[in-house]
């Protein structure tokens, strides 16, 4: 203490105005740059209380966004799983019904197989028996050709056997009717030689009968 009165002591006065003047500049500085950082921190915190704000606000309507969008991905989520339990028992119903509509169909076409081995085992049997008939066809064909040639030749002979007995049957005809004349002489004759006074007449009627005979 006594050493900075005595230090003081040394000091001129007009140092320490000096010094007062440059405090009372300080001071004066260091006021209005208390003021200039208070007013600016006042701006800061009026800045940062509307970001504060705007960001509540923000956050708030984001807040609201995801609750919004949550409700929402709840609600898809659970109409989701419901769709896909829908979907599941339809999924489930058609598997069954494919799988028995499979079954019938396999069982089906087993049958249709079945039925088309038969039909092939039935064609190739119809097929040879074709062909057997188609065999025996063209020999009874054979056959049928050469009874025709037989029947012409048969209705050639028959029509030259029959035009041959008409002839015979005309000429025994002929001499049937012969016959009858010549009986008619004869009892002509042996009527006319019961008569005695006539025997030269009967001779001459015998001749002529003889050479009317000779003609025919």
């Amino acid at each position: 203490m006594t050493h900075c009165r005595l230090r003081c002591d040394e000091i001129n006065p007009d140092e320490i105005n000096c010094l007062k003047k440059e405090i009372q500049s300080k001071t004066e500085e260091n006021a209005a740059l208390d003021i200039s950082c208070n007013s600016q921190i006042s701006s800061l915190q009026q800045t940062l209380d509307m970001k504060q704000r705007e960001y509540d606000s923000r956050l708030r309507a984001t807040e609201n966004m995801n609750k919004d969008a949550m409700n929402e991905l709840r609600e898809m989520l659970s109409l989701q799983q419901k769709n896909g339990s829908k979907w599941r028992d339809e999924s489930r119903t058609l598997c069954q019904k494919f799988e028995s509509t499979n079954s019938l169909l396999r069982q089906e076409n087993n049958g249709l197989k079945r039925k088309n081995e038969e039909l092939v085992r039935a064609y190739k049997e119809l097929q040879e028996k074709s062909e057997e008939l188609e065999k025996e066809f063209y020999g009874n064909q054979v056959t049928i050709d050469k009874l025709q040639r037989l029947y012409a030749d048969s209705e050639e002979r028959a029509e030259a056997a029959s035009a041959q007995i008409q002839t015979l049957l005309n000429r025994e005809k002929q001499l049937l009717n012969d016959r009858k004349s010549l009986n008619r002489e004869v009892d002509k004759l042996r009527l006319d030689l019961s008569r005695p006074n006539k025997p030269h007449s009967m001779e001459q009627q015998w001749n002529s009968y003889i050479g009317t005979l000779t003609k025919n």
